[in-house]
């Protein structure tokens, strides 16, 4: 048998520029998505609040939390 897993949730980068965004509360380490492309969301915490931050790239980004995943998990 072959079972296959498919991903939850994606983040679409609709922007002009490539952001950079996180689980909040993960470490630092960070996938970065230039504008047009997505990504998979495989694995979120089991906690009720589940918090998405993003950033644009670079050395002094800063992060902008988002619940957007709270009320659709």
């Amino acid at each position: 048998k072959v079972i296959e897993l498919t991903p939850r949730f994606f983040v679409y980068n609709k922007l002009s520029r490539p952001i950079c965004f996180r689980e909040v509360g993960t470490p630092p380490a960070r996938a970065e998505l230039q504008p047009g492309e997505r990504a998979p969301l495989h694995f979120m915490r089991m906690e009720d609040r589940r918090l998405l931050t993003v950033a644009y790239p670079g050395l002094d980004a800063q992060w902008y939390v988002t619940e957007l995943l709270s009320g659709l998990c």
